[in-house]
């Protein structure tokens, strides 16, 4: 038994990799864009900008008012044990674009399945799990009966019908080539 469960750990699906782009006013999305294509392949979806103001100010202080905030996902599929590297990769990109010390873009990685959607965190809490690195997964969303479903830690933004409607699109997306795969 122990063995067959193995194999099928063997044979785990390769996952959506999606990034969550928060962008001050200094920032263009274009240039960000590049940076994450040289490390992950082409963007195969990028949402329109949404007011992150609408839901939080939390990182107002640091990088201004007047914050949107983007969603892309990426052609390539990834390993599911690749999120620690992704997330150092995304802090690093922050830090390249960051003016005086403050962050102009906050990157937020993690990946979709067909049943949930995971964010990488550098913070810890009682609802994430240490992967490695100094890197946490948090289980953000959850697929069921044809939408997105929210836990109590679920942040407000991720609540929403607009951020969810584009999770739909990008799992539309990942189940198209999933079917390609098989």
């Amino acid at each position: 038994m122990y063995f067959a469960g193995m194999k099928r750990f063997a044979e785990m699906q390769l996952a959506k990799l999606v990034c969550g782009v928060i962008l001050s006013k200094q920032q263009v999305l274009g240039a960000v864009l590049e940076k994450l294509a040289a490390l992950y392949g082409p963007v195969d979806f990028a949402s329109e900008g949404m007011d992150f103001n609408a839901f939080t100010d939390y990182y107002n202080e640091e990088m201004g008012a007047g914050l949107t905030r983007h969603f892309v996902s990426f052609e390539r599929l990834v390993d599911r044990t690749t999120l620690p590297g992704i997330k150092h990769a995304t802090c690093a990109i922050e830090l390249q674009c960051a003016v005086q010390g403050n962050r102009t873009v906050n990157l937020d990685p993690g990946y979709l399945t067909l049943g949930q959607l995971f964010l990488a965190s550098t913070k810890d809490n009682f609802f994430r799990i240490y992967l490695g690195q100094g890197i946490f997964a948090e289980v953000t969303l959850y697929y069921e009966r044809g939408g997105y479903v929210d836990f109590p830690w679920t942040y407000r933004d991720y609540q929403s019908a607009a951020y969810k409607n584009i999770f739909l699109q990008i799992r539309a997306i990942y189940k198209k080539q999933l079917a390609v795969l098989r």
